[in-house]
């Protein structure tokens, strides 16, 4: 009761840890990941919108609408926001990759295959000079 309580407050992390707490309490409980669902949702959209008042049109932002897009099968869509990304930050990693399921899924391999390879040479993420990754 108190998780549904914060849920419906918006208080989403509280509500999110008293959802992780019930979940790892009782496993077999459908209702308490149904709640923690709920609530990464509403983190996710808190974040969202956030992210849309101070960098809307970033690279990140773009990235994360054609993902968006992405998972509602909307491909044209999806590769003008990820190759805006690429445009904005060609260094951003994931993007290409991202860009070469847009035309996996559109049976474009050959073209998903240049998209790969253009994300090699950045090779693995270095967390001590990119602070993102």
């Amino acid at each position: 009761m108190l998780a549904n309580a914060l849920l419906s407050l918006g208080r989403n992390r509280e509500a999110a840890a008293q959802f992780r707490a019930l979940s790892g309490m009782s496993p077999q409980d459908p209702k308490a990941w149904y709640g923690l669902g709920r609530s990464y949702e509403a983190l996710a959209r808190a974040a969202f919108e956030e992210l849309n008042k101070t960098a809307q049109g970033s690279a990140e932002w773009l990235a994360l609408v054609a993902e968006s897009r992405m998972q509602r099968r909307q491909y044209r869509s999806a590769f003008y926001f990820y190759t805006e990304a690429l445009r904005k930050r060609p260094d951003s990693r994931g993007l290409h990759l991202a860009l070469a399921e847009v035309y996996r899924r559109t049976e474009h391999a050959d073209w998903a295959s240049i998209e790969e390879r253009k994300e090699r040479p950045m090779g693995p993420p270095d967390c001590t000079r990119e602070k993102a990754a």
